[in-house]
């Protein structure tokens, strides 16, 4: 077996983290000063007393500023589609037997029953796409998008999957969802350790010392958020081509 010639994501995330708290605390005692910008402005050091009631006190809060609901809804999707054979029945859609050209009719007609009554609540007055300040950038349809993904994919597909008989029962259903979350824990474990490092970034006041805007910010907390992502589906492909 061929041994990686790169390390894991969470431990680089890791790395990163120790990184920020040492140089916080040397920045702190040598009292490093931003003359153009901040002139007053003295890294905050996470090793001293306050740094260190912050971290701990502050580890779950930042966990929720780490998009795992997003990801988790993704991989319940990803699983639903997978399980059901839905997606594997659109990869050969010209090779289908007669159970699944039947299947993948009911399927679609969920799809379509589903999609009407998207427009009828779009239309009567819900404001799903534009919110209730008249704007399709804050809508819910936005802020949902991933949610809205997981139930336009996980209704075909749970029809597809009761009609071809992948689906028994309820628990088959649920285990459909769950199935693609325990792989991806090691992409979970990337997003937790992300948000420590983005929050202790921000508190050691480095983002500012660096003039880091908030736009900024979001777009690195967005890379370091997902990146690992691609990563660990790689290893995952590889770790189940090696048993």
């Amino acid at each position: 077996m061929r041994k990686r010639l790169y390390p894991h994501p969470a431990a680089v995330y890791l790395i990163l983290l120790l990184a920020v708290i040492l140089v916080s605390w040397a920045g702190s005692i040598i009292e490093i000063r931003n003359a153009d910008s901040y002139s007053s402005l003295i890294i905050r050091s996470i090793l001293s007393a306050g740094g260190m009631r912050w971290m701990v006190s502050n580890a779950p809060v930042s966990l929720q500023h780490a998009p795992i609901g997003n990801a988790v809804m993704l991989f319940m999707t990803a699983g639903v589609l997978k399980a059901s054979g839905l997606w594997n029945a659109f990869s050969r859609i010209r090779r289908l037997a007669p159970k699944e050209n039947a299947s993948l009719v009911v399927a679609l007609v969920s799809l379509l029953l589903l999609a009407l009554l998207f427009f009828m609540s779009a239309v009567s007055g819900s404001r799903l796409a534009t919110g209730l300040a008249a704007g399709f950038s804050d809508s819910p349809l936005v802020r949902g998008f991933i949610f809205m993904l997981m139930i336009t994919a996980s209704v075909p597909s749970v029809a597809y999957g009761l009609a071809c008989g992948a689906f028994q029962s309820v628990q088959d259903c649920v285990e459909a969802f769950a199935c693609m979350i325990r792989p991806m824990a090691h992409f979970l474990i990337c997003m937790l350790i992300a948000s420590q490092l983005l929050d202790a970034f921000s508190y050691s006041r480095l983002d500012r010392f660096l003039g880091l805007g908030q736009q900024t910010m979001k777009i690195i907390a967005f890379i370091l958020y997902w990146l690992p992502l691609p990563i660990i589906m790689r290893r995952n492909q590889k770790t189940q081509s090696n048993i």
